[in-house]
């Protein structure tokens, strides 16, 4: 039980750790779909790569280096699907993804059950799909108009928002100007006044909500995946 419980913690260290890359990469240099691209392409090819595994150790290794790649879907999906979005639907819109999530749950043991001869042959058809998403992200996703506005690209930024209006038959008006996220406005005296904006854990209102949420997480996030990863122990014959 020891060994066959490994794999699985490795892949969530993995994961643990490949979030905090990500997250840097997304907000730095590549923004939120290069580094969506790249998840999903690593992804895909240390999936591929776990079905050859020789032996358990090195099937471990490979789970950790599967969810240290993958941990990027998640953030930059959510962070791009919401970005874009009003406060109104923000929060509506950033459950939606979650849907897919279960589905994708739901669709594994499916996939199993016709492949249960062979575990080397679920890797190769799950690392499959985060290849094509990959693909479709290339073509259908824009980059967030706010990571181009802090990287000081305005024009891209506009560009990306004048699509977006147009496929909800829009039109952007003509003197609009993007103010840099970087700054905050304030009105002196009716001039306006640019200051830089304070990190996240400079604020204090920021501390107290990040780690409310953090501490949430956490909480239900061991919930969640201990009973998933310990369903195999509960006696629902008994």
């Amino acid at each position: 039980k020891f060994l066959a419980a490994v794999p699985a913690s490795a892949f969530f260290i993995g994961s643990l750790i490949g979030s905090a890359i990500y997250g840097r990469l997304a907000d730095s240099i590549l923004g939120r779909k290069k580094s969506l691209i790249l998840s999903c392409l690593l992804t895909s090819i240390t999936g591929f790569l776990t079905s050859l595994s020789a032996n358990i150790w090195m099937y471990v290794f490979m789970r950790f280096l599967n969810g240290l790649t993958r941990s990027g879907i998640g953030i930059c999906c959510l962070v791009l699907a919401t970005e874009v979005i009003g406060r109104k639907w923000r929060g509506q819109v950033g459950q939606y993804g979650f849907f897919f999530f279960t589905v994708g749950f739901l669709t594994v043991p499916l996939i199993a059950f016709y492949t249960k001869t062979s575990w080397r042959s679920l890797h190769r058809i799950m690392a499959a799909f985060p290849f094509v998403y990959s693909l479709l992200i290339l073509r259908l996703v824009e980059e967030s108009p706010r990571w181009l506005l802090v990287r000081g690209n305005k024009t891209q930024a506009l560009s990306v928002l004048a699509g977006f209006a147009r496929r909800n038959g829009k039109t952007l008006p003509t003197d609009l100007q993007l103010l840099d996220p970087n700054f905050s406005t304030n009105l002196v005296n009716n001039v306006r006044a640019d200051t830089p904006k304070m990190g996240l854990w400079e604020c204090r209102w920021a501390r107290i909500r990040m780690s409310i949420a953090m501490v949430a997480g956490f909480g239900v996030g061991f919930v969640y995946y201990g009973i998933q990863l310990n369903v195999e122990n509960l006696n629902f014959s008994k």
